[in-house]
């Protein structure tokens, strides 16, 4: 809640943004109310202009950022092994394989 606020309140671009995250200590904190959800916590940020950033938070507090190239987000695992992964689905097609 606090990061996306803090985004929210300072910055219009995902530049800004960017620039701005060696800014952000992440304190980790294992809270079970929360769901005991382990991290990788990730966060989807973009402006007006169409660019988008995927924040990552991993590793007790460290801060990735990757450049947005798909449409969706999950949090556990990484990022980069989801990107990895979808590799695994490149030839699959809707429907029956037609012969």
């Amino acid at each position: 809640g606090d990061l996306m606020n803090w985004i929210l309140s300072s910055f219009t671009t995902v530049e800004e943004v960017r620039s701005n995250l060696d800014e952000v200590r992440v304190v980790y904190v294992n809270d079970e109310s929360f769901g005991g959800a382990p991290l990788p916590f990730h966060w989807k940020v973009a402006d007006p202009s169409g660019a988008s950033i995927i924040i990552e938070i991993t590793d007790q507090g460290r801060i990735r950022v990757f450049d947005a190239l798909l449409g969706v987000i999950t949090n556990s695992p990484s990022y980069d092994w989801h990107l990895t992964n979808l590799r695994n689905y490149l030839g699959l097609r809707p429907g029956p394989e037609m012969s």
